[in-house]
């Protein structure tokens, strides 16, 4: 089974409304029936709050009848229907087959039990929504009538009184009229007049809850439209955040590149740079040991050895190339080298 969904309510009403205006009808009556319309207890009340809605706005009446086959009632559906009984002028209908023989023949539950127990514990759930007030009029039972309904009516004629009666009734009409007639209508009148002043304090107040219950409405629309303009901003920063991360994600790659790009071209000029330092190194130490030769020769020293001590000696200064050309002291300053971003 389909359940017609609040958008489809909407539509339907709006539609409904737009048809009144347009055709100048000062009134709009809605029915709501199924299938049993109390299985979507929610689609209920969307319809009348939404109908109740449009009414305010539109200022035009609204009344709506519900028909139910009075086998549902819980909380949710008094409360509902409750609230909404004066608000929208609401009249229910309870269908019912006949005696419980008849109904229970053609209405069982889905598990196959009869549905007339359900309606008999759940009636005065109805009752009580109106008060228990039997003229309230909003409260009805319609039967559905079949064959075997019509085999359980029977037609009871009132007994054809005697002439001796009928000679009393005329002698006492006056009598009779007084006490049956003029005196029970006095009494009607009165307690209509009674009834007609309660029901227009009860009117009064019912005007103050139907302000209320338009401000609440027109409350709830403002939130919903705040609620989808903060949605609309945080969809929108979720975005920039996301617009953001990129960005940066992007530049701080970029960097990355720059300074890798940096350091390797500069760590090629310092290995082109020793390269050369190295040759010049080679070629220091080719011409030292030259000289160191020559002088060994040129001043007859028997070896190398002895000429450089004596030198050291003489001089305070060290000779020994190989710890003159000792670049352990570099390191410190090669490690500090700064790359500009």
């Amino acid at each position: 089974t389909k359940i017609m969904t609040n958008e489809i309510i909407r539509k339907s009403l709006n539609y409904l409304f737009n048809n009144s205006l347009n055709s100048n009808k000062n009134s709009v009556n809605i029915t709501l029936f199924g299938g049993e319309p109390l299985l979507n207890i929610q689609g209920v009340k969307e319809a009348l709050e939404y109908g109740f809605f449009l009414s305010q706005i539109n200022n035009i009446p609204i009344s709506y009848s519900l028909i139910t086959n009075a086998t549902i009632m819980n909380d949710e559906v008094y409360k509902i229907l409750r609230t909404y009984r004066d608000v929208v002028n609401l009249n229910i209908q309870l269908s019912i087959d006949g005696i419980p023989d008849v109904h229970n023949k053609y209405r069982i539950t889905k598990t196959g039990k009869p549905s007339f127990p359900l309606i008999e514990k759940n009636i005065d759930y109805f009752k009580k929504i109106y008060d228990y007030n039997i003229n309230d009029g909003r409260l009805s039972v319609h039967g559905c009538i079949t064959k075997e309904t019509l085999k359980n009516i029977t037609l009871e004629l009132p007994q054809t009184p005697e002439l001796q009666d009928i000679k009393k009734l005329v002698l006492n009409r006056d009598k009779i009229i007084e006490e049956q007639i003029i005196k029970p209508k006095d009494k009607l009148i009165k307690q209509l007049y009674n009834e007609n002043v309660s029901l227009h304090k009860e009117l009064s107040n019912k005007t103050e809850i139907i302000d209320v219950a338009a401000d609440f409405v027109k409350e709830k629309k403002n939130i919903q439209n705040k609620n989808k303009n903060l949605t609309i901003d945080y969809q929108l920063l979720q975005k920039e955040k996301i617009e953001n991360e990129e960005h940066l994600k992007f530049e701080y790659e970029n960097k990355i590149g720059n300074i890798e790009h940096k350091y390797k071209k500069r760590i090629k000029e310092l290995e082109k740079e020793n390269k050369s330092l190295n040759k010049v190194i080679d070629k220091f130490k080719d011409n030292l040991k030259k000289i160191l030769k020559w002088l060994c020769h040129k001043f007859s020293y028997p070896c190398e050895d002895d000429l450089i001590r004596d030198f050291n000696k003489e001089t305070y200064f060290n000779i020994d190339f190989e710890k003159q050309l000792d670049t352990s002291h570099f390191q410190k300053e090669d490690n500090e080298i700064d790359f500009e971003m």
